[in-house]
């Protein structure tokens, strides 16, 4: 079974870049769009098209762990809107009362979404296996060529670059960021000092291959993102030597 100290790291590390991957290509894809268009209202517009299939999951599985935890919603929207200089809300959820823990979960869900479609995605689209580092250049290659591997790659892009959670999202990760960590000591210390039986290593193993799992997404996302990242570095150059502009960043 995998380490669950390894898996942390992991976890941790991919988040990490994901995080630092999801920024730069946020602001650039925004940057190229206005290098083109010199219009901000087109940059919001077309950003938003760019990332509809991971906004629209986005915001339904808000919703929908809304609707299965008995929070009331009080509305949908998935329509573009400014919310600042250079900043743009693409969608939102209106939440009714409820516990910081509800709150939370409810948060959480685009990233859990998110990071499972990025997986079927690749499994399904690409052939990707969970879990299973590529044998050499050539296998990872291969990948690339699965029928319709551009849509497949688009759609992992636009996933991963709209689930990660807004600051709204993160106001009440406290409460379950602090039970799920006692959760996860107990189970680890369980199955590996108190001897506190089978079903409890289970549970432990479990939940250490979901980190893993997790942790497999996110780096998953980081490759594609970078595929992205040249792709757009590309553009952005060669458009900004055609047009004699630049961004400023």
């Amino acid at each position: 079974m995998f380490s669950p100290w390894l898996m942390l790291g992991w976890l941790i590390g991919s988040l990490l870049l994901l995080l630092a991957m999801d920024r730069w290509l946020n602001r650039h894809l925004q940057g190229f769009i206005l290098l083109v268009t010199k219009n901000p209202d087109i940059v919001m517009y077309l950003t938003f098209l760019v990332l509809l299939p991971g906004i629209v999951l986005h915001e339904l599985s808000h919703w929908c762990v809304a609707q299965i935890l008995g929070v009331r919603t009080r509305g949908l929207s998935i329509f573009p809107e400014p919310k600042g200089r250079h900043r743009f809300n693409y969608g939102a959820v209106r939440i009714g009362a409820a516990d910081p823990f509800r709150y939370g979960l409810i948060g959480l869900a685009p990233l859990v979404t998110g990071s499972a479609a990025v997986l079927l995605c690749a499994r399904f689209g690409l052939g990707v296996p969970p879990l299973v580092a590529p044998e050499s250049w050539s296998s990872l290659i291969a990948y690339l060529h699965a029928p319709d591997a551009p849509i497949w790659l688009y759609l992992i892009f636009a996933i991963s670059n709209a689930m990660l959670p807004s600051a709204s999202d993160r106001q009440s990760w406290g409460p379950v960021g602090l039970f799920l960590g006692f959760v996860a000591v107990l189970l680890s210390l369980g199955a590996t000092t108190l001897g506190l039986g089978e079903s409890l290593r289970d549970w432990s193993q479990g939940i250490v291959y979901a980190v893993a799992l997790l942790a497999n997404a996110f780096s998953l996302t980081v490759v594609v993102d970078l595929l992205f990242a040249l792709l757009l570095l590309a553009l952005e150059n060669a458009f900004g030597l055609l047009l004699g502009r630049r961004v400023e960043y």
